[in-house]
């Protein structure tokens, strides 16, 4: 990961796996599936979000973690930067 994430947000994103993910205004993209880790052990580097409405399939569209701004886990919602 390239940039330093706030306190605490790598463990909510290491727990979002069923979350939905949403862009800046609000509007669902999708759920997150899994997480996936490479460069660090106590943040994922990469949210793999299956998107909404697409049924089978393995893969899901990969969300580098530098792009979320913020975790609800009252919500269940994963927000990404515009």
């Amino acid at each position: 990961m390239s940039q330093r994430l706030p306190a605490g947000l790598g463990d909510q994103l290491a727990r979002c796996i069923g979350f939905v993910v949403q862009d800046e205004e609000g509007r669902p993209l999708g759920t997150v599936a899994w997480v996936r880790y490479g460069s660090r052990v106590d943040c994922p580097d990469v949210l793999v979000v299956r998107r909404r409405g697409v049924l089978g399939g393995r893969g899901g569209t990969e969300i580098p973690t530098d792009n979320v701004t913020r975790v609800d886990p009252g919500a269940r919602t994963v927000t990404l930067a515009g």
